[in-house]
């Protein structure tokens, strides 16, 4: 069994494609196919199974799934070891809209700055898909704005932020104090299910005695 064999093996897992795996490993198709085919000899178990044009990995191949990551995690943190204090290779960050979008590139510059060597790679998705994904080791490290009961992970506060609510010049709720009934009569936009934002401000309105269901919600955004 050889470290390439699971990277193309994880990578298919993660990407639901041969083709896809094939392009971001910078290799053949039949090649993928090939080292698929020989893990599944080694083990002697199907890894994926076919259902339409997706590919989804077997009871077998998601068990087999989290060691195979967790080697490719420590053959990286060896690696690293190896090289010294200098601070080198590719880190992978989840991360969801507001930090990834607003706080990933203020921070970033300063980081490239002192490690010059390091790539990193941000992907940035909701705030529950980011939680899984670092629950199922496939990064390690995620950037949220929610915290999720977990005993796989540690969370670790670094920035605070306020959800304020916005209003156009000139509307009745403008620039005073509003009660619950004014801003339950109001059509909203709010952050979309799996959000940080819309989870903070669900469990805000609950702590209050409060009712989201009560709201007029017109409008879903993704960020």
């Amino acid at each position: 069994m050889e470290f390439r064999q699971l990277e193309c093996f994880c990578k298919v897992a993660e990407l639901g494609s041969f083709s896809l795996a094939a392009e971001a490993l910078f290799l053949s198709q039949p090649t993928i196919s090939a080292h698929i085919k020989t893990l599944e000899k080694i083990l002697g178990k199907r890894l994926f199974d076919r259902i339409g044009k997706r590919i989804i990995l077997t009871p077998e191949g998601e068990l087999f799934y989290q060691y195979a990551r967790q080697i490719l995690l420590l053959k990286e943190k060896a690696k690293k070891s190896l090289e010294g204090e200098n601070l080198s290779g590719e880190l992978e960050i989840y991360a969801s809209t507001l930090p990834g979008e607003y706080l990933i590139p203020q921070v970033l510059p300063k980081f490239l700055a002192e490690a010059p060597e390091a790539k990193i790679k941000v992907q940035i998705s909701d705030s529950y898909r980011v939680i899984s994904a670092v629950e199922r080791n496939e990064v390690e490290l995620g950037l949220v704005g929610m915290r999720r009961e977990s005993e796989k992970l540690v969370f670790q506060p670094f920035f605070r932020d306020r959800v304020i609510l916005i209003v156009p010049r000139g509307h009745p709720l403008f620039e005073r104090t509003i009660s619950f009934e004014e801003f339950s009569k109001e059509h909203l936009i709010l952050r979309e299910l799996g959000s940080g934002t819309r989870k903070a401000f669900e469990e805000k309105l609950k702590r209050c005695g409060l009712n989201f269901g009560n709201l007029r919600i017109k409008l879903l955004l993704g960020s």
